[in-house]
């Protein structure tokens, strides 16, 4: 099950994309009823970022494998401490 708190940097950074337009001196409207606007809006809102997490989680994958595969780690040995 999933959460709220694994979207909230993508829902930070698409509010100003998603929620506001026109300088954000206006609210995205769809339809003239303000609760189903709403309604629409926060489903697609919160679909679109859950895709943007999904998407960000996958290139992290992509460029930390590549970035793997050409760095030579030194392995570090700890002492015991007996």
């Amino acid at each position: 099950m999933w959460s709220f708190g694994g979207i909230t940097l993508e829902t930070y950074v698409l509010q100003f994309h998603i929620l506001m337009c026109h300088n954000v001196q206006h609210i995205l409207v769809i339809c003239p009823w303000p609760v189903l606007n709403t309604c629409i809006i926060a489903t697609a809102f919160v679909v679109v970022s859950w895709f943007a997490r999904k998407a960000t989680i996958e290139i992290q994958k992509q460029v930390s494998s590549r970035f793997e595969e050409n760095v030579k780690y030194m392995p570090v040995h700890q002492e015991d401490t007996k």
